[in-house]
Formats: structure tokens, C-alpha cells, sequence
């Protein structure tokens, strides 16, 4: 009884059924209430903004994010692009193997690929991602180029070609250093005696050609950036040896006439021209002739007469046999100075007055007893305007750096067989993935050529379409 009683008193029932609400169900809750009103405004918000974006007005509404940077152009003219109808429709059935853009539309501007090996070209959308908020089309994700070439025998058996998979981990040495090949070009050159030379005393010296350089050489006093400020102009005989090694031809002789004497001075000040040695035997026969002709005393030869009319245009100044002989015996020294076969003293160059004989740098083909009408010939220099040609490089970006910094062999290199070109460890102390330069491989390799676009000069259809819009 006294359990009864306890049982009677307590708040919570004794069966199952006293526990359920079996009528929650027609019992009005806020939620149960608002949801079919939510629901109801949401359908007729979403009806009205349908209804606002088919407007003329607010077409963009249905535009993905703007083009690139490089393609503002055709910002408000997407069918320059999207050729096809329904192409994104179609993704969403077939999935990525679908592309919005076609190569076509691509190519009609840009080149195709032109890759080293033989690959299977996917759809350039495939790595040139559109519409993602202005990013830079050229910086494909490093999977791109690693999904082959992390393991190129598996797709490619017999290549040659060395796995990569990262710049920063298995990236093989640049392939002129990892082979250990010499620099070919034919040219004598002593990079550590030019930076070496003490240009003052040169000057007090008077050696010519030194006062458009300071107290020393250092290297952007023979490498100048191009006019992209991307690679080093080539080096030119012209525009960056001349002033200092000029090819002097001195008429030697005792004269003691004035004007004979400056006559002879001027001769010297110009020197023989950097050509063939062909070439530079005619230029100095006419020079030497004409000279004579203008100061015939340095001969102690006669006038030759005159015509009594000259005719225009007849053709040269008639030359005597004795200003012949002396313009023949003036060349055959000039050529002994400059087509030496031995490198010219000081002492000689003294006392000729002469500049440097062309073997100072160039390799000659044939011996001194051999040389077909007493001319030598020479090899060609063929110094290298770029080393990896496979890559790209930016100099004005690392403006930041000394010359030496890169190239630190230079100062001590000696021959002109030495590569100084730096090597990838080099690179590696700044291009790391973490907290360095950008080591992707688009940073540095170029899979399309740009031949298409530089060609263009504005005048590509599309490109002048687009304007007029």
C-alpha cells in the first residue's frame, strides 16, 4: 500500500503510453508554422531574381569570373572564345572531358605546342584555367609537366631525357655542366686579366681606348642587357673590343715634312677594319693608294699627270707605277703586323705603333707556309648569344645581384673553354619552395613558341575586331 501510495504521488506515468505524445502532430510549433512561409518567399525571390537577370541590362549576372589580365581584351566578347553552344551544358553530362573553349578558338592567336618529345596535346583549357580571378594563364600547376616526367621511361622507352619531379629535390644539372662540355667558341679570351687590369696606369701610360672605363673593368663594362633587359646582348668586336684593341696600321718611315707627318698620324688614328683578311688587304691597298696620291713627297715619287679634262665619274685618280710599288711595299708591312703568325711583343707593337694582330684572339686554319695568296684563314668565333636555350631567364629580375654572385668563376677563369655559367645549386639557394622565388616549372620553361604572337604587330584579325567593339 505504502508503494501504491509512492506510485500515485510520482510525476512520471507508469506505462509506456503515459510517456508518448500521441497527438504532437496537430499541435501548432513555430518551425511547422514559418517553414512553408520561408519556403514560399525563397521560390518567389529566386522567380524575380530569374526574371531580373534575363534583362538586357544584367546579362553579366550569368558570367563567371573576369577574364585574365592578358585577355581584358575580350572581356565583353565571349564568342571570340566560346565558339560552340551548349559547351558548358555538356560538362555537366560528360564531366572535364568536355572543354568550353576549343582549341581552335585558342589557336587563332596563340601558337600550339612544340614540345621536344612526342606527346598527346591535350585541350589547352585543360592547363589554362579561365575565369579565376585575373590569374596569370602561363602558371600551369607543376602536375602538369610531372605526371610525365617523373617517369618518362614508362611513356617514352629510350628517352634520353632525366626524371623530374621537383626543382627543388631531383632536378638533374643543367646539361652543358652535367656533361662537362667545354665552351666552343673559337676566340682566345682571358675573362680574370681583364678584370685584373689596373686601368690607371694604363691611362698615365697613354693606352688608348681606357678612358671610357673607370679604375677597373667589371663586367657590365663588356655585358650590356638587351633591350627587353632579359639576356646579354652579343658580343661585338665594334661595340665592345675596339676601343682597347684597335687594329692600328702605322706607316712607318722618317718624315720630315709637316704636313706628310700629320698625314701619316691621321692614318694611324684609323684603324684597319674588323673584316675578312680579304677584305682588309683591298681596304688598305686603296687607302694606302690614296694617300700617296694626297702626299706624294712621303714617297719622294712624282705627280702622276692629270687628264686635261677628267671626265665625272671616269673612275680613280691614275695612279704612277712608283706610288704602286710604294702603296705595295706599305701593305705587305701592314699585313705582316696584322696576319702575323706569332703573338706581336710589346716591344714591337712600339715601335710599329701597331695595335694587336688579329691571332691576338682569333685561331687561324692554316699554317704561315700554307696560307693561299699569302692571307690567312681564320675560324669563325661563333661565341654563343644564349646557353640554354630550352629555358628562360629574366637578368633584369636579378638586377638585385652582382655579376659575380652568379658567375663567381669568372674572376679566376683563364681560358675561354671555362662554362661560366652557374650551377643549379646555385639557383636553389633562392627559388625554393618555402619562403624563396617562385620553383615552379613554368617559372623557368616555355612549352608553347611565341613566334604567332610577336608576329602579329597588332594586326591579327581578333585582335583588331575586338578594338572596334
Amino acid at each position: 500500500m505504502l508503494s501504491s501510495q509512492r506510485d500515485s504521488q510520482s510525476p512520471y506515468p507508469e506505462s509506456l503510453a503515459g510517456w508518448l505524445e500521441l497527438d504532437y502532430h496537430r499541435r501548432a510549433r513555430p518551425l511547422r508554422r514559418w517553414r512553408k512561409w520561408v519556403t514560399a518567399a525563397f521560390v518567389c525571390v529566386s522567380l524575380l531574381y530569374v526574371v531580373y537577370s534575363v534583362l538586357p541590362a544584367n546579362h553579366t549576372s550569368h558570367q563567371a569570373a573576369p577574364v585574365a589580365t592578358a585577355h581584358a581584351l575580350f572581356n565583353v566578347s565571349c564568342d571570340r572564345c566560346h565558339t560552340e553552344s551548349f559547351q558548358p551544358l555538356a560538362r555537366l553530362v560528360q564531366g572535364d572531358s568536355v572543354r568550353s573553349v576549343p582549341n581552335h578558338a585558342c589557336l587563332a592567336c596563340h601558337d600550339g605546342a612544340r614540345h621536344k618529345m612526342n606527346v598527346d596535346v591535350q585541350e589547352c583549357a585543360g592547363c589554362h584555367r579561365e575565369h579565376r580571378g585575373k590569374p596569370d594563364l602561363a602558371r600551369v600547376a607543376d602536375g602538369h609537366c610531372t605526371n610525365c616526367h617523373r617517369d618518362l621511361a614508362a611513356t617514352h622507352p629510350g628517352t634520353k631525357v632525366l626524371n623530374v619531379s621537383a626543382f627543388a629535390g631531383d632536378h638533374p644539372e643543367f646539361g652543358i655542366l652535367r656533361r662537362g662540355e667545354p665552351d666552343q667558341a673559337r676566340l682566345r679570351f682571358n675573362h680574370a686579366v681583364h678584370l685584373q687590369l689596373d686601368l690607371e696606369s694604363l691611362r698615365a701610360a697613354g693606352a688608348p681606348g681606357v678612358d671610357d672605363f673607370g679604375k677597373k673593368l667589371d663586367c657590365v663594362s663588356c655585358h650590356q642587357p638587351d633591350a627587353e633587359r632579359r639576356y646579354m646582348k652579343p658580343i661585338k668586336y665594334e661595340d665592345h673590343c675596339k676601343k682597347c684593341h684597335a687594329l692600328t696600321v702605322q706607316i712607318v718611315g722618317d718624315f720630315k715634312d709637316g704636313a706628310v707627318r700629320q698625314a701619316v698620324d691621321e692614318f694611324r688614328r684609323t684603324p684597319a677594319p674588323h673584316k675578312t683578311p680579304t677584305e682588309v688587304r683591298a681596304i688598305l691597298r686603296e687607302r694606302l693608294l690614296e694617300f700617296i696620291q694626297r702626299q706624294p713627297a712621303a714617297a719622294r715619287a712624282p705627280i702622276a699627270p692629270e687628264p686635261k679634262q677628267p671626265i665625272p665619274g671616269r673612275g680613280p685618280k691614275p695612279v704612277a707605277e712608283e706610288q704602286a710599288t710604294w702603296a705595295e711595299n706599305r701593305l705587305g708591312e701592314a699585313e705582316k703586323l696584322l696576319f702575323v703568325d706569332r703573338q706581336l711583343t710589346a716591344a714591337e707593337r712600339m715601335l710599329h705603333g701597331a695595335g694587336y694582330a688579329c691571332n691576338h684572339c682569333h685561331y687561324e686554319k692554316t699554317y704561315a707556309a700554307k696560307r693561299p695568296n699569302g692571307l690567312p684563314e681564320y675560324f669563325q668565333t661563333k661565341i654563343p648569344d644564349r646557353w640554354l636555350t630550352q629555358s628562360a631567364f629574366n637578368h633584369d629580375s636579378h638586377r638585385m645581384l652582382s655579376c659575380l654572385a652568379c658567375h663567381a668563376q669568372a674572376a679566376q677563369s683563364t681560358s675561354t673553354r671555362d662554362v661560366l655559367l652557374p650551377g643549379i645549386a646555385s639557383c636553389r639557394e633562392c627559388h625554393q619552395p618555402k619562403g624563396g622565388a617562385r620553383a615552379d616549372c613554368a617559372e623557368c620553361h616555355r612549352y608553347h613558341e611565341r613566334g604567332l604572337e610577336r608576329s602579329m604587330n597588332g594586326q591579327h584579325p581578333t585582335i583588331r575586331d575586338a578594338l572596334q567593339r
